[in-house]
């Protein structure tokens, strides 16, 4: 179906768009720690400050609160996405049906017109052949 094409496109672009962001802030987290470890190993800004910002030792994401956050945030961002889809299915499918009915009304009054019509035009003739018989007789 067209609607499983469009869902499926707009969660691979979403996919996409979403694995972006998080490499390149995964990628700014490591400069980040490269850019302190080096400050450490020469010596330069071995201001406190700048200590309490290393991180630990299983790396950025060793932080449970942070990977608790990681699978809450993901799991919403998936029921919105799913929810969305949900929501183009509706839709479609009202429009649909609603289009479906609409042409089965216009077709069944179509055929109803053109019935009547026929039954019309019947009616006419045998009103006229009668007339015409009525006039040959007197």
């Amino acid at each position: 179906f067209a609607s499983d094409r469009i869902q499926a496109h707009r969660r691979e672009l979403y996919t996409q768009e979403i694995v972006a962001v998080e490499t390149a802030e995964v990628a700014r987290q490591q400069q980040k720690i490269q850019q302190l470890s080096h400050r450490r190993a020469v010596g330069e800004g071995a201001e406190p400050r700048l200590r309490s910002m290393t991180p630990a030792a299983g790396g950025p994401y060793d932080n449970r609160r942070r990977d608790s956050y990681m699978i809450v945030h993901n799991a919403r961002r998936t029921y919105v996405e799913n929810r969305a889809a949900l929501k183009i299915q509706k839709v479609w499918r009202g429009y649909s049906t609603r289009f479906q009915v609409q042409h089965e009304i216009a077709r069944t009054a179509h055929a109803t017109a053109t019935k009547m019509q026929s039954l019309y035009r019947r009616y006419t003739t045998l009103k006229q052949a009668a007339r015409r018989k009525q006039a040959a007789v007197t």
